[in-house]
């Protein structure tokens, strides 16, 4: 980025002044951030905006909550559904499932893509509307994000706390908690699939998640 399009953006920045939309009544847009010397938005009353947008961040912030995506827990479902209606009834893989949605739920944090698809809802560039939402777009826009690496999970996931109930955290108790998180369901995936016995211990590795890795949050989301 150019020297001018930089002291540009930094005035921008500072002076809060930003791309004029059509809002409601008593809504207001603030730049949160920039990535790739692009300006990123937010609505600062999200969850109050019954709108498509507004819609979605309560959704995510479901998924946010219950550690995994809608598509993940339907996967869940339909497996504990084929095992209840097999004959015989396969009653140990039922409980392995209901013991990994239990583990998940429990989980101290959400995952880091629910975190990149929570900031994809949360925040949006001038191209986009602040109450709609274009979920193809949306991945595209996380791609991007990854690419510039200028902004990285952990940044996304402390401007979030500005929107929702998450613990504060050091990068590095973050980064360790993601590192187990991601054993963790790595783990569940090996169980449901057939290729590991759930007596090796789907709650051993979440055991690590609460010894040896800093302080435990226990604030959910």
């Amino acid at each position: 980025m150019s020297k001018w399009k930089y002291i540009k953006h930094l005035f921008r920045l500072i002076t809060g002044k930003v791309k004029k939309w059509q809002l409601q009544t008593g809504h207001t847009v603030e730049v949160a951030f920039y990535s790739g010397g692009k300006p990123y938005y937010k609505l600062s009353d999200l969850f109050n905006t019954f709108t498509e947008r507004g819609l979605d961040a309560y959704q995510v912030y479901e998924e946010v909550s219950m550690r995994m995506d809608k598509k993940d827990l339907m996967g869940y479902l339909e497996k504990l559904e084929e095992k209840v209606n097999a004959n015989p009834i396969k009653l140990s893989e039922i409980v392995t499932l209901i013991h990994i949605l239990k583990e998940r739920v429990e989980l101290p944090l959400a995952p880091k893509e629910l975190i990149w698809k929570m900031a994809s809802v949360a925040y949006f560039d001038e191209s986009e509307s602040p109450y709609n939402y274009d979920s193809d777009y949306n991945l595209r826009k996380i791609a991007q994000w990854r690419v510039n690496k200028d902004v990285d999970d952990f940044f996304l996931y402390s401007q979030l706390r500005d929107l929702m109930p998450l613990p504060e955290l050091s990068n590095e108790i973050y980064q360790a908690l993601q590192t187990t998180l991601n054993k963790i369901i790595k783990h569940h995936s090996k169980l449901t699939t057939g290729s590991q016995s759930p007596k090796q211990g789907a709650a051993s590795l979440s055991k690590g998640i609460k010894s040896g890795q800093g302080t435990t949050p226990t604030q959910k989301p």
